[in-house]
This record gives structure tokens, sequence and C-alpha cells, in this order.
């Protein structure tokens, strides 16, 4: 799946969307989510999705809330960045099982929080969520949140 905005692309092959919808329907109606990491091309407007992180085992799930733990986050995220070609951590994904795929306030706070956070190294991270029950229909958005901390909606499918 490649979406093109504007200013930035996000590439994510079919094949890692659906682990990420195996992971939602196993999550049984509760929320889940995890890392997308990947490669920037084209002077860091085109991300690349090569990688998925499935939420670490301190991560919190419920019907209507996530909060991504970081067990085990540091170390492979630097055992991708010290491989060849490097990788970068790109920004998060989770879904909101029953619900569309539109990012509440929560989920914008913590998209920004990470945007400014210096320690992330990603002042645009990117933010996939799947809406729906995973079972039968899934929606997908994806958003770049950038410099500016503003959403810029690359997809709606």
């Amino acid at each position: 799946m490649l979406v093109q905005g504007d200013k930035f692309q996000v590439e994510i092959p079919g094949h890692l969307v659906n682990d990420i919808i195996g992971v939602c329907a196993k999550a049984d109606g509760a929320e889940t989510g995890g890392i997308l990491v990947g490669i920037y091309i084209d002077g860091w407007t085109r991300a690349f999705v090569t990688d998925l992180m499935d939420a670490p085992a301190d991560s919190k799930g419920a019907a209507r809330h996530f909060e991504r733990g970081i067990s085990g986050v540091r170390d492979e995220l630097i055992r991708l960045w010290s491989g060849v070609p490097r990788k970068y951590y790109l920004g998060e994904w989770h879904s909101h099982p029953d619900g569309p795929p539109w990012p509440s306030d929560e989920d914008m706070a913590s998209m920004r929080a990470i945007a400014r956070d210096p320690a992330a190294a990603c002042p645009e991270p990117i933010l996939l969520l799947i809406g729906g029950a995973c079972r039968y229909e899934t929606d997908i958005s994806i958003q770049v949140i950038t410099r500016d901390n503003a959403p810029v909606t690359m997809a709606e499918v």
C-alpha cells in the first residue's frame, strides 16, 4: 500500500498490513498496537515500512484504550538501527476495534509528544490506525504528524 500526500509518501507492504490485522483480530476486542520501523527514501519524504514491532509485554490494552509499553523496545530499535540497511523508528500503529480509524485526542497528544521528544529522533512520526472488527471488515487511516504538530491525513481506506 502506497499512500501519497502533498509532502509525504508512506509505503507499507500488504503482508505487513495483513500482519497488523491478524494481531488486531487476536486481541479479541481490545485495542492493541506496536511500532512501525523502516527506511527513508527521497530525502526523508518517503517512508517505507519494513518491520513491525508488536505490543511489548508491558503494554496495556482495553476496549477503548491502548498504552504501548517499553519493555525490550530500546534494544530492538538499536538492533535494527545497527543493521544494514539502517532502519529507523517511523511511528506507531494501533487498533480501534469496532470503531473508526480516526485518531483520538489522546492519540494525537501521544504522537505530538513523540514528535517533540529528541530521544525519539522522529520529528514527523507516522500513525497507522486500524478501525473495525478486524475479523470481518477493516478500515485504515495513516497520519503524519508534521514538525509543527499538525496531522496530515495520508490515507483513509
